[in-house]
């Protein structure tokens, strides 16, 4: 393009990545970068660490070695999370970004699976003090798109403090009682059929034909509200 200006970058600029990367987030000025198994495949065999380098300098490849593999990598306000499968559990490990990346915590949901693999299934409702609370749509059982389907679905809520410590807050669960509509208002979502929400002060969890409203308190989620919209069966 006439009258713009290019410039070579540095070899000294770069760091080789030699992993074959399927996860990659952007934490600030923090890259972090892993393999993990996705829908498509299975997790054996996959590496179970994740990378951490600077970006705006030529640090070192800091590398953590984990229980999981790295199916998900996310922002937790100024840390990060990585989630993956580690045999029949699913695995939640935050990483403190400080003056040298660490596991600060690591969370296991036992015979579970994430129920979501796409970055808009995971929310993080930031304390301005620090810390907050995550939601993940997770899997319970069943076959191949079962999950979508037929309630084996749930949306596990996580409590975060400030030291990016995790703990359990509860699960808001579908019923088990979907029938099919002959696609008359959905079919099999590919974009997935559960998520969590943070709408100001409230929190909800959308799975299936239901909206489910709850309450955060310092015991964990209760549930107080749920609509069912699917077609005459609002109530």
């Amino acid at each position: 393009m006439p009258g713009v200006a290019v410039v070579e970058a540095p070899g000294a600029r770069s760091h080789p990545l030699d992993l074959l990367i399927r996860q990659n987030r952007f934490v600030g000025n923090h890259l972090l970068y892993g393999a993990g198994s996705g829908w498509y495949a299975p997790a054996e065999g996959v590496s179970q660490q994740v990378f951490v380098t600077r970006h705006d300098r030529a640090d070192p490849v800091v590398e953590l070695r984990l229980d999981h593999a790295a199916e998900r990598i996310e922002v937790l306000g100024s840390a990060a999370i990585v989630i993956g499968q580690g045999g029949r559990d699913l695995h939640f490990s935050s990483i403190a970004l400080d003056a040298r990346p660490v596991v600060a915590d690591t969370f296991v949901r036992t015979n579970s699976s994430q129920g979501e693999t796409r970055s808009h299934g995971f929310f993080f409702d930031a304390d301005p003090q620090g810390g907050g609370v995550l939601g993940l749509p997770v899997r319970l059982s069943g076959g191949a798109y079962q999950h979508l389907l037929y309630g084996s679905a749930e949306v596990t809520f996580l409590g975060v403090d400030r030291d990016h410590n995790l703990r359990a807050l509860g699960a808001l669960t579908a019923r088990d009682d979907s029938t099919s509509d002959a696609c008359t208002v959905s079919c099999v979502d590919w974009y997935g059929n559960a998520r969590p929400i943070f709408y100001r002060d409230r929190v909800f969890a959308l799975m299936g034909y239901e909206l489910i409203e709850a309450q955060l308190t310092e015991s964990g989620v209760d549930e107080i509200a749920r609509v069912d919209y699917g077609p005459g069966r609002t109530r």
